[in-house]
């Protein structure tokens, strides 16, 4: 059903049965228009528990998408839209955010959605009486770290707008736990994954963006030498995490990395699109490097996901994730093995 949540009633409480014996009332997922919270929401879906999606009013396409769950419309820059939108006893997921690209453009969006719209949010849950609240913050809260390593230790210097605007709201998870609430932010490196549907906003991320210029252009061109090293986690490893939060225990940290123990450059990225396509596709792509960079390669610092290891978390083979994910893409993308 389109249109908000306008009624207390009674509602029967679900067991997560993958995640133990917590009974949630449903799973409300902000953002779930979007890459990632479509990709959550469609996960639970899939598995039979009740899913609403909370956000802005999207094109005619998603909506129909968006059919087979309960969607409310609002703002989260807008407190009094949230009023009534979340149910006593339920997860809150919370994607709703502005991308990199806005936050540098206009710094004041970012702040005031990433942020104070993570702020309105949570205070709203807490309100209403949510029974966990899991925030997606991002790698980029940490900025450059001139050390060995990156852990829930390191201290956040964020460089970006993006990651500043997301440590706000990081800041005020931590303000919601001191005052009752069960809420934990997660930071995963650079996700890859092919969306619920095509409208989604994925496609400047590497792989996705790869995937798209080969089906589209026949061509993948770097931009650099494409030396620079990334951690990439899978969308599947994103909702193993996620389901880690969802368990009976509350999570005892306020912050966990996600990553996905699959470091590459972005031309063996590149090079993997271009190995699937040929082998499974018969298509040849042809991959185009500069040979001068331009810019100086900023040397890798490893990405440590101890503290969720210890609940749980086992990334997936990298190498078979990505190309399972590349094969992915390609059929959403209009391609089909043998053609």
């Amino acid at each position: 059903m389109i249109g908000p949540w306008l009624k207390l009633v009674k509602f029967p409480c679900y067991k997560l049965g993958e995640m133990g014996r917590t009974d949630y009332s449903e799973i409300l997922v902000t953002g779930g228009f979007g890459y990632l919270g479509g990709c959550i929401a469609e996960h639970f879906r899939r598995q039979g528990y009740p899913v609403a999606i909370l956000g802005l009013l999207p094109q005619p396409e998603v909506i129909e998408w968006a059919k087979g769950f309960d969607v409310r419309i609002a703002d989260i820059t807008k407190p009094g839209s949230l009023r009534g939108m979340i149910r006593p006893g339920s997860a809150v997921i919370h994607l709703a955010s502005v991308n990199q690209q806005v936050c540098e453009k206009d710094p004041y969006q970012g702040v005031l959605v990433n942020g104070l719209g993570t702020f309105s949010l949570l205070e709203e849950a807490r309100d209403s009486k949510a029974t966990r609240f899991i925030y997606f913050s991002t790698f980029h809260v940490y900025g450059r770290v001139n050390g060995k390593e990156i852990d829930e230790e390191t201290i956040p210097c964020p460089v970006l707008q993006y990651g500043i605007s997301h440590l706000l709201g990081e800041m005020f998870v931590c303000q919601a736990r001191t005052r009752g609430l069960q809420a934990v932010s997660l930071r995963p490196t650079n996700g890859y994954g092919a969306p619920t549907h095509l409208w989604a906003d994925c496609w400047m991320l590497a792989l996705n963006d790869f995937c798209r210029t080969a089906v589209n252009q026949g061509r993948i061109v770097l931009a650099t030498a494409g030396e620079q090293r990334r951690d990439f986690v899978s969308i599947r490893d994103i909702i193993q995490a996620l389901e880690l939060m969802l368990n009976p225990s509350p999570p005892f940290d306020a912050v966990y990395n996600v990553g996905g123990d699959n470091v590459l450059s972005i031309r063996e990225l590149a090079q993997h699109v271009v190995e699937v396509a040929e082998k499974d596709y018969g298509r040849r792509i042809r991959l185009e490097i500069p040979s001068h960079s331009g810019h100086p390669v900023v040397p890798w610092t490893p990405f440590r996901c101890d503290r969720i290891k210890k609940l749980g978390y086992k990334p997936k083979d990298g190498k078979h994730e990505i190309r399972e994910a590349i094969r992915e893409l390609f059929r959403l993308l209009g391609w089909n093995a043998g053609d």
